[in-house]
């Protein structure tokens, strides 16, 4: 609360806001304070509106890990990201905050899986390890399809090794 860290604060959320812009990844950048508020953020208009203390990215990162989340929807704007985030130490590593940036889904699917093909139709995808799609070249279908419940994905559970069909073989565990 006072003159110099109002100036730090300020002098951080201009620097994130940089970040953010120069790099195109981030849906934010927040520096948040032990008690889980923003301090500083890419989007000045968060700070000491969002709090996230209960969100398991700032519970593990204030225990002094570094965390990439899994995939979930935005409380800002309700888009899909995961979040990476870590401790924020000062004097003897002693823990002062979090620093966390929220990471596009649509800019990673777009960099990473929208341009891989398979053969004339096929394409890639990701999802989760309780069969959430996370990225898929058909945006409806991230947070909201299950693989789990698709013909293909109960035929995956089955087995380990080869599913074959006519024209088509893959390999998994």
């Amino acid at each position: 609360d006072t003159f110099l860290g109002e100036s730090a604060r300020e002098a951080a959320t201009e620097r994130l806001s940089v970040i953010k812009k120069k790099y195109g990844i981030f849906e934010n950048l927040v520096l948040f304070d032990t008690t889980g508020e923003a301090i500083a953020s890419a989007n000045p208009k968060l700070i000491g509106k969002l709090n996230t203390k209960d969100m398991d990215f700032f519970q593990e990162a204030i225990k002094g890990k570094l965390i990439i989340s899994e995939v979930f929807e935005s409380k800002v704007t309700k888009a899909p990201i995961f979040v990476t985030s870590g401790p924020v130490t000062q004097h003897e590593d002693a823990v002062a905050g979090v620093l966390a940036g929220s990471v596009r889904v649509d800019w990673f699917n777009k960099t990473f899986i929208e341009p891989i093909r398979v053969g004339k139709t096929g394409y890639a995808y990701i999802y989760d390890i309780e069969g959430r799609v996370i990225a898929h070249h058909d945006k409806t279908n991230i947070l909201k399809m299950n693989i789990k419940e698709t013909g293909f994905g109960q035929e995956m559970k089955k087995k380990e090794g080869f599913i074959s069909s006519p024209g088509k073989m893959l390999n998994f565990k």
